[in-house]
């Protein structure tokens, strides 16, 4: 892990997540900034997120001091009678300010007005293809739907001729979806992982389509009129229904209906919708959920219009982090560990964004405006910081370059100290017996006995040592760790915190850190990834110290992972004109064992995917 004597990393997406309904028992966090914009920068250290087991979705209205001798109060008129009693008091109405709302994706991609907003926000950016994507998509998928239904209520004598036409429709319309969007070196190119829909198009599709169309012509009027002699020629019981539809070619008509199922927008585009959602949510919504041109165009709507497609984040908001305190004194990793770190990786209110003019302009960087407090022993919380940036090179490279520098610290050098405690793969901890899925422990109570359970995923022990200074204590921090592959993200995440290791106890003299870090790496396109990086670190300082230090140190952070990685990637690809070898790079931590080892246990397994069936709907824009 790139060490830093004060890690902290602002999310792109969003830490917690807005209170939805859920089966599965959660910790609610309750937020209440004195500054109610969306621009604000983040509210004072003293006014800290409070764990509770409260479950209400309502936003928290701050209480408003009056006064009976006044005539107005800073919200209401008073009216008073003869003798100056107050007989009501009159709401004075605020003026609406869209500033103070945030924009959930779904909501605003399901409405016109707002999705056009964005589009030109997206065109301005030269970005504007995922969303061209988009909207030719779902004219598709109505026409689709529609000849769905036309083929599924058409008399039987007539199937097979209104089958082909709909195929032949939607063949054509498919077709220029791809050549406009998907093929290599298409007008619109879209910027997508690997797929595989131009060679099945190619190989399967196209020349299915041909064979039908083909054997129409050959059959022309010489068929109908072979049919018409048949019927001629028998008795007026064999022309029932039935005795019809036997002379329909079974084969033929199954290969229509195999045809028309592999035009299914669902099925053929299912992977790249997935893909132009994903990044829209990661990388442009987030910028566009805090532009001019959004809050102008929810200023000329209106407060009515904006509560269609934002939520209020003036007062306050309650957000489930899933995450409990006592989650730092585990030492497994579990199935709540990677789905904590997916749900900060979205977008929220929570993310307040911060500049720094030395990053690339790909990189986008946030603190949380939460406080967290992870310590009971704390009265004062931090927050979470977060970057995600967009590396142009093959996710494989990035990957290889990742293992190599986590020996690095933040000036580019190896760090000291880092000492391996142990390294077990899934099922060999604890008790062995007991259930090895990662799902074993996702609604477990937090003071579950670890000993009867078994690590569902790989885990390594490490510990290390963080000198902050001659007048301060040394820290350590004891932590474990895991990396999987994700199959639908076709990309990393490697997720890990502290772990008050009873083996291997902090010495006295120093004190322990709490951390909760994650990284993210997925294909965004053949050449391009997109990387993110999200902490809560807590190393224990005095707290004007670190709301001091806080923000630089973590903008310090950032641009010197950014700026190592790609000097690495640049170095070891000779710009971007090749691979870099298996055994180029350092693998000092056994990232790729554990990836390896979590693999075998779980082959083919997405946790994003579980993620979003879980605690969101399915984005189909």
């Amino acid at each position: 892990m790139i060490s830093s004597t004060q890690s902290e990393m602002q999310p792109l997406s969003s830490s917690p997540i807005l209170i939805e309904s859920s089966s599965i028992n959660s910790t609610t966090i309750t937020n209440e900034p004195t500054n109610s914009t969306a621009n604000t920068s983040a509210q004072d250290s003293n006014n800290n997120t409070s764990l509770s087991n409260s479950h209400s979705h309502q936003h928290h209205q701050p209480q408003h001091a009056s006064s009976s001798t006044t005539t107005t109060t800073a919200d209401h008129h008073n009216k008073k009678n003869e003798k100056g009693e107050i007989i009501y008091k009159e709401k004075k109405k605020k003026k609406f300010d869209a500033t103070h709302y945030m924009a959930l994706y779904d909501e605003l991609m399901a409405n016109l007005e707002a999705r056009e907003v964005f589009s030109n926000y997206l065109k301005k950016a030269c970005t504007q293809e995922p969303m061209l994507f988009l909207n030719d998509y779902g004219k598709y998928s109505k026409e689709y739907a529609k000849y769905r239904a036309t083929t599924s209520t058409s008399n039987s004598s007539s199937q097979q001729d209104v089958s082909l036409k709909a195929c032949k429709i939607l063949f054509d319309s498919v077709g220029a979806l791809i050549d406009l969007y998907i093929r290599p070196g298409s007008e619109r190119e879209l910027n997508l992982p690997s797929s595989n829909v131009v060679q099945i198009w190619d190989q399967e599709i196209v020349p299915l389509m041909q064979g039908h169309l083909q054997k129409q012509e050959k059959q022309g009027k010489k068929g109908s009129e072979t049919m018409e002699t048949k019927l001629l020629e028998r008795s007026q019981s064999e022309l029932s229904e039935s005795s019809i539809e036997s002379e329909m070619s079974q084969s033929t008509m199954k290969s229509l209906t195999d045809l028309f199922e592999m035009l299914n927008p669902d099925v053929l585009f299912e992977k790249i919708i997935f893909s132009v959602n994903l990044d829209l949510k990661i990388d442009q919504f987030p910028r566009f959920n805090r532009s001019k041109e959004l809050f102008e165009f929810l200023n000329l709507q209106g407060e009515a219009f904006t509560r269609r497609i934002a939520v209020d984040i003036s007062r306050g908001f309650n957000v489930d982090i899933r995450y409990k305190p006592k989650d730092l004194t585990k030492n497994y990793i579990y199935d709540r560990d990677i789905y904590f770190g997916l749900s900060l990786l979205e977008d929220s209110p929570d993310w307040q964004a911060m500049k720094n003019s030395k990053s690339s302009s790909k990189a986008q960087m946030f603190h949380s405006k939460t406080s967290y407090v992870f310590d009971s022993g704390r009265k004062n919380g931090l927050k979470l910081f977060k970057i995600v940036t967009l590396l142009p090179y093959p996710v494989e490279d990035v990957w290889k370059v990742f293992k190599h520098v986590q020996a690095y610290d933040l000036k580019g050098t190896e760090v000291t100290g880092i000492e391996t405690l142990g390294y077990h793969e899934p099922g060999t901890l604890g008790n062995p017996k007991a259930s090895q899925s990662a799902l074993a422990y996702f609604t477990a109570d937090e003071d579950d006995d670890e000993s009867k359970l078994t690590n569902p995923l790989v885990v390594r022990y490490c510990t290390t040592c963080l000198n902050l200074g001659p007048t301060f204590k040394k820290r350590q921090f004891p932590h474990t760790q895991s990396t999987v592959f994700d199959e639908v993200l076709e990309g990393y995440i490697n997720v890990g915190h502290t772990a008050p290791l009873a083996f291997h106890p902090v010495p006295k003299e120093r004190v322990m850190v709490d951390i909760f870090f994650v990284y993210f790496m997925y294909r965004v396109g053949k050449n391009s990834t997109r990387f993110g990086h999200i902490i809560y670190s807590d190393v224990h300082l005095p707290d004007w110290l670190d709301k001091l230090v806080a923000n630089p140190t973590w903008k310090k952070r950032c641009l010197s992972m950014e700026e190592t990685i790609l000097k690495v990637l640049k170095e070891k690809t000779a710009n971007g004109t090749r691979p870099i070898g298996e055994n180029e790079l350092t693998d000092e931590y056994s990232y790729q064992k554990q990836v390896e080892d979590n693999r075998k246990k779980y082959p083919h397994r997405s946790w994003y995917k579980d993620y979003l069936s879980m605690f969101h709907k399915e984005d189909k824009h």
